[in-house]
């Protein structure tokens, strides 16, 4: 198995054994979102989206140029359509498999738009989660911290957002691959600035409080049906089975933003 880790210090690449080794050109860059796409592979980067054209032994701009990238998505039948979110918030897209990129301005129009923020933070909102209908490939929902779930029915063309439990602080969607239609959705505990109490539904109890680590990223892990990889800020990276058995596969390493694993 071979892992593409994104840190907050660039892009990792650990084999079977041995260290990771760093890829060179994204040294430096926070890499908060992977892909595998069409043959290719793409790094969400703090000024871009970086691909790799052969297998992650280097790497070059692709687009989406001075963008923090929050998150990728390619279209589920469409294997040359890729999506980037970024901050501040906006959604952008490519048809050429990541030569060349155009921005979806229906997004940043939504009413309400205006209002979209992340307290103390200057780069603004974030679109920071993608997921698009497998069924139905026109369906998109997007979700943005502080500012809700957006879904277009028309591939962009126009949107409609939601609050989530009434939570606009949106982290991640995922689909049902089982269910279309069916999203899940998490909720930090921001919220706009002009509203004076943090709009939330809680899950969970004492016996379930939170960790040291705050977890930074979960990805699909190859080994078998429902096995997990979890990156944490710690710099830890952790195997998940079914069955809950922690395996640390990963330690020392700066924040672990994301994570891709390979055959």
């Amino acid at each position: 198995m071979e892992l593409f880790i994104g840190t907050s210090d660039g892009l990792l690449i650990a084999g079977d054994s041995g260290a990771p080794a760093a890829a060179a050109e994204l040294k430096g860059r926070t890499i908060r979102a992977l892909l595998a796409a069409n043959g290719h592979l793409f790094a969400g980067a703090d000024d871009g989206v970086y691909r790799s054209t052969d297998g992650g032994r280097s790497w070059r701009l692709s687009g989406v140029e001075g963008q923090i990238v929050w998150e990728l998505a390619v279209d589920p039948q469409r294997a040359h359509t890729i999506h980037a979110g970024t901050q501040p918030a906006a959604l952008y897209r490519s048809r050429d498999g990541g030569d060349s990129w155009s921005k979806i301005e229906s997004l940043t129009q939504v009413p309400g738009a205006e209002r979209w923020c992340v307290p103390n933070s200057p780069a603004g909102a974030r679109a920071r989660a993608l997921a698009i209908d497998a069924a139905d490939p026109n369906r998109w929902w997007v979700g943005i911290e502080v500012g809700g779930v957006l879904t277009s029915r028309d591939a962009g063309a126009s949107w409609t957002c939601v609050a989530p439990g009434n939570d606009p602080d949106v982290h991640v969607l995922v689909s049902d691959p089982g269910r279309p239609g069916t999203l899940y959705a998490t909720t930090g505990l921001g919220r706009f600035q002009d509203d004076p109490e943090p709009m939330s539904q809680r899950l969970g109890d004492a016996e379930h409080s939170p960790s040291a680590a705050n977890i930074l990223s979960v990805a699909v892990a190859p080994d078998g049906p429902g096995c997990v990889l979890v990156g944490t800020d710690t710099g830890e990276l952790w195997q998940v089975t079914p069955e809950a058995k922690w395996t640390l596969l990963q330690r020392d390493l700066p924040m672990v933003w994301s994570v891709l694993a390979r055959g």
